[in-house]
């Protein structure tokens, strides 16, 4: 299929109607750019597409469409968006030099130590920002629990429960949930009874089965973080190569600093860095550190569990991971951020709960009623800008510096 320009006339009312459109339309594969004209109820889309199938989509939520045009792409666009794309590939800003391209259609912005031309008013923080860091859980906060990754993945941990560890068929639903809820996630609870298995085998029975296809590019995700001045880091319980295969496919994985994932809090024993720094430019912007944290675990916590079956060691390996009041403490210091000027996302209710006693402002997604712990509560993580506009409003401390056009910006960290 050729990529063409899709004019569409659709309903756009308000800001809500504005999300439900733009994510209808981003359900599709394809699709290269998409923008959205509210008041000439326009939606203007560019990829390999069916336009015919887009006005179904949207007919059938609810949103009247019509197609206005179809042709080829504006040559001159098509440079533009391609030059767009290429800046946008680069990471954001560092929290060091606080300097940021303001809000706009267009998203260049600089990257430490280099020289980029850009053409459009700069602006650079003035002051103190009231938010550095914005920290953000990965699976079910970043796509939707409806996906289905949550489930197969539970899945998969009951079946290497089964097969690889010989428990009992009948205890292994709930041994599975209630190590999860006793230890944060199933892994950790395992090791902390003393069961012996390879961690990246595990990880890689648990996650290399899943429906990873129902995960779609989110190219108004995508923009909103980019617009965002802040920094943008992912805190996840889960493996990096995981973590990797989910930020690819969401078309988000250039949108982080960085990202703390299993391997970051539980490094391998051989693991000497020397400082809690990214290990390597290349490698995607996972955070290391340098702490090693397999300390033994309390017998305590395992006496409700002396009854499932199961071959078991004397050594007993402790996990790190959230909803641990000491693995955000450690996130905290690897990433370098002051929690008091931190937004923290999470659809966990206790995980929000752990990142309140660690001091960061609280945004529970996946919920419409806010509970205990959390701040703010978000429908879905596409909600942000009208839930939290004070992410852009930081007018007060912010300045306009170069209001012309033709800015060479220089960013020295």
């Amino acid at each position: 299929m050729a990529v063409k320009k899709i004019v569409l006339k659709v309903n756009i009312l308000c800001s809500k109607c504005k999300i439900c459109v733009m994510t209808t339309i981003s359900k599709f594969d394809g699709i290269t750019s998409v923008a959205l004209d509210a008041e000439k109820s326009t939606a203007t889309i560019v990829g390999e597409v069916d336009a015919v199938l887009i006005v179904k989509a949207l007919r059938k939520v609810k949103k009247g469409a019509e197609i206005v045009s179809v042709g080829k792409p504006d040559k001159k666009k098509e440079e533009e968006e391609k030059k767009k794309e290429e800046y946008c590939k680069l990471p954001p800003c560092c929290n060091a030099c606080r300097a940021y391209v303001g809000w706009h259609d267009d998203y260049y912005y600089p990257i430490s130590g280099c020289i980029i031309r850009i053409n459009f008013r700069m602006e650079t923080a003035v002051g103190k920002a009231k938010y550095e860091c914005l920290l953000f859980d990965m699976d079910d906060t970043l796509y939707p629990l409806s996906l289905g990754i949550n489930l197969a993945c539970r899945k998969n941990i009951e079946d290497y429960m089964l097969h690889h560890l010989q428990i009992e068929e009948s205890q292994v639903p709930k041994m599975c949930l209630e190590l999860y809820k006793e230890f944060g996630t199933t892994m950790a609870g395992l090791k902390a009874l003393g069961f012996e298995f390879d961690n990246d085998e595990f990880h890689a029975y648990a996650h290399g089965r899943l429906p990873y296809e129902t995960v779609k590019p989110d190219p108004l995700l995508r923009n909103l973080l980019l617009s965002m001045p802040q920094r943008k880091i992912i805190f996840t319980n889960a493996d990096k190569a995981h973590a990797e295969k989910v930020l690819r496919r969401l078309g988000l994985d250039d949108c982080f600093e960085g990202v703390i994932c299993f391997e970051t809090l539980n490094p391998p024993p051989k693991q000497n860095d020397e400082d809690n720094t990214i290990d390597d430019p290349n490698d995607r912007g996972f955070f290391t550190e340098t702490d090693s944290n397999t300390d033994s675990e309390s017998d305590s916590n395992t006496d409700a569990m002396n009854c499932f079956s199961g071959s078991k060691s004397a050594s007993k390996e402790r996990i790190l991971c959230k909803p641990s009041l000491e693995a955000f403490e450690a996130a905290i210091r690897i990433a370098n951020i002051d929690p008091k000027k931190t937004i923290f996302f999470d659809d966990s209710i206790r995980n929000i709960a752990a990142g309140k006693a660690a001091g960061l402002r609280t945004v529970l997604v996946g919920r419409s009623e806010v509970m205990a712990g959390a701040d703010v509560a978000l429908e879905s993580i596409h909600n942000i800008r009208e839930a939290l506009p004070e992410i852009w409003q930081d007018g007060e401390q912010l300045e306009p510096v170069l209001a012309s056009t033709a800015v060479e910006a220089i960013v020295i960290a």
